[in-house]
């Protein structure tokens, strides 16, 4: 799949290509220049929400808990949350 193909929806779940959680398509907006923005939103010991181009984008899928807990290191592992 191109770049170009890749149209990530509302509700979708998408990674980095370069890696990290798993993130939520929360709006898809198009800015000032035209430019397409994938507004994300995803759990890493805190909500956290970012814009992205789409072709730092790719399809992702729902992982279990304990393996995000892994890539957290040892905050999560604990069950403590940041504040």
């Amino acid at each position: 799949m191109s770049d170009q193909e890749f149209k990530p929806q509302v509700g979708d779940i998408v990674e980095l290509k370069s890696g990290g959680p798993p993130m939520t398509v929360a709006e898809v907006n198009v800015n000032l220049l035209g430019q397409t923005e994938i507004k994300c939103v995803w759990f890493f010991g805190t909500m956290e929400k970012g814009a992205f181009s789409p072709k730092l984008l790719k399809p992702g899928e729902a992982r279990p808990l304990e393996e995000l807990r892994s890539m957290s290191g040892p905050m999560m592992q604990s069950g403590e949350t940041q504040k």
